[in-house]
């Protein structure tokens, strides 16, 4: 695949996830799970506009502002905080759902980004690359700990505690 038609498949693949996440967020209604998929929105259209920028030349400038955003850990923290008094009256069911389309599209785009770094023919596009992957796994991280709060599994406290979120508790 030539490396223009791979970074037009990286844009198509951050746009679908946009619109997936948007669609499920506007479906949620429980205020946390909202709140974390519209922020992976944001992400997703943060990747695909970093991709445009890189068919048109642009990649020492996006190179210069990637990195720069706070991580989705980081910015969920401030929605917990805002919305854990409030409570879902609904099943579940729908919300375990979305989070699983949701780890589904990352894990695909993990595994996309994963292979784009380790055959990148330039040092810039791996950079790229590689801070575009290491963002997916965060975000497959956060699914997990959304999914695992809001089931109240007790899983959660299973989990390795680097990939914990520890003021969930």
């Amino acid at each position: 695949m030539k490396s223009q038609d791979v970074i037009k498949k990286a844009v198509e693949m951050e746009e679908k996830g946009r619109l997936t996440y948007l669609a499920q967020a506007e479906a949620a209604t429980d205020p946390l799970l909202k709140a974390f998929l519209l922020e992976m929105a944001s992400d997703e259209e943060r990747h695909r506009e970093w991709f445009k920028g890189l068919l048109e030349g642009m990649s020492d400038e996006i190179l210069k502002s990637a990195g720069n955003y706070p991580s989705i850990e980081t910015r969920m923290m401030k929605h917990f905080q805002r919305e854990a008094a409030k409570e879902c009256e609904s099943a579940f069911s729908a919300h375990e759902a979305a989070l699983q389309i949701a780890m589904d599209l990352e894990k695909a785009s993990y595994d996309f980004y994963t292979e784009l770094w380790q055959n990148a023919e330039s040092e810039a596009d791996r950079k790229l690359f590689d801070l575009v992957r290491r963002e997916e796994y965060d975000h497959m991280v956060g699914i997990e700990n959304i999914l695992y709060y809001l089931t109240k599994t007790g899983m959660w406290m299973d989990k390795e505690e680097s990939k914990r979120w520890n003021w969930m508790v």
